[in-house]
């Protein structure tokens, strides 16, 4: 049986081997000052970069002293795009990916669980429809948030 460390980095040779340039747009708001930047990818082009411009925005008005780098990425490369951010060691803070996905992240533990940080913020499992949080879940522990509830 392969260790962890030798199949991860057979993958990502593997990734990068077959992985095409990627189209990336990069978006900061110019009038935010913060001391903190949080760096998110998401996979929402064409009539909805608008919408996560907005919804950017929003959470940096919530937030005061924290801005956003919002940088689209195409959909087709998402996976590779993480896989070899993962492996400089310079992932984004936020990403956007499907529940599909989450078993090999959380398996692999290339993301962290978020029950910690839902606790701190008073975010409780009754806030969402359970059969969309319920995809959420690996191993006990919850690794994403539903978007569409």
């Amino acid at each position: 049986m392969f260790k962890k460390s030798t199949l991860m980095l057979f993958m990502i040779v593997m990734v990068l081997s077959l992985m095409p340039m990627a189209t990336t747009v990069s978006a900061q708001n110019p009038d935010c000052e913060g001391d903190v930047t949080l760096t998110f990818w998401h996979h929402w082009g064409g009539n909805r970069i608008p919408l996560m411009e907005e919804q950017v925005a929003a959470f940096e008005d919530a937030n005061p002293g924290v801005c956003v780098d919002n940088v689209f990425l195409p959909w087709d490369n998402r996976l590779e795009n993480l896989l070899t951010a993962i492996a400089a060691e310079n992932p984004p803070d936020v990403t956007m990916f499907g529940r599909q996905d989450l078993p090999f992240f959380a398996a692999t533990e290339s993301i962290i669980p978020l029950d910690e940080f839902m606790e701190a913020d008073g975010i409780t499992t009754d806030m969402f429809v359970p059969s969309e949080y319920a995809g959420n879940v690996y191993n006990g522990q919850t690794w994403m948030l539903p978007q569409p509830t």
